[in-house]
C-alpha cells in the first residue's frame, strides 16, 4: 500500500509559474488563518515553537504569524515556514481546490 508520493513540483508536475504565482501567494494569504485554526495541533505547535527558537525569543502565535509573513516576503527558505506551507498546500489538495491545475494529468488509482 502506498502511503505517500514525493514529487518535485517545480517544473516537473507543474510549471514554475504555478508555484510562484499560485502556491506561494495562496499559502501567504492563508498562513494566519491556518495557524490560528491549528495552533494547538502538535505538528503545527512544533513548527511555531521552532519559529520561536529561530528568533531566539518566545513568540505568541500572532508574533509567530508576523514572523512567518516576514520570511515569506523575504523569500526565506526556513524549515518551519516550509513545513507550514506544505501543510497549507496539503489542505488545498485534500479539498481539491487545485486539482484542475496540477492533477489533471495525474491519474490517481
Amino acid at each position: 500500500m502506498t502511503k505517500a508520493i514525493l514529487t518535485d513540483i517545480e517544473g516537473t508536475t507543474s510549471s514554475l509559474s504555478f508555484v510562484k504565482d499560485a502556491l506561494f501567494p495562496y499559502s501567504r494569504s492563508r498562513v494566519a488563518e491556518f495557524v490560528r485554526a491549528h495552533a494547538n495541533e502538535p505538528p503545527v505547535r512544533d513548527q511555531l515553537d521552532e519559529v520561536s527558537k529561530l528568533t531566539e525569543r518566545k513568540l505568541t502565535d500572532e508574533q509567530a504569524i508576523e514572523q512567518l509573513l516576514r520570511w515569506i516576503d523575504e523569500d526565506k527558505k526556513i524549515t518551519p515556514l516550509k513545513v507550514l506551507q506544505g501543510m497549507i498546500w496539503e489542505s488545498v489538495t485534500r479539498a481539491a481546490i487545485s486539482r484542475g491545475t496540477f492533477m489533471r494529468t495525474l491519474r490517481v488509482t
